[in-house]
């Protein structure tokens, strides 16, 4: 008896939706992250609203802090 041998494609990664680099960072609210000029999670490209530093921040980590405080 000879042992069976299956042959497998090789393994890919998929194909990038064709939009992929137009498509916004959309938060909880509905609001396009471009469009609210809200920094998307710390993005350097998307500029901070004008300000202190410290604000800056709140600003970024704000969308943790207020989807937890939306979920309870």
């Amino acid at each position: 008896m000879t042992a069976r041998t299956t042959y497998t494609q090789p393994m890919t990664a998929p194909e990038p939706p064709a939009d992929a680099e137009h498509r916004a960072t959309v938060y909880q609210d509905g609001k396009d992250a471009y469009k609210a000029g809200t920094p998307a999670l710390g993005n350097p490209h998307i500029p901070a609203p004008p300000g202190d530093l410290d604000d800056a921040r709140a600003w970024r980590a704000g969308w943790h802090v207020e989807r937890r405080r939306d979920e309870h």
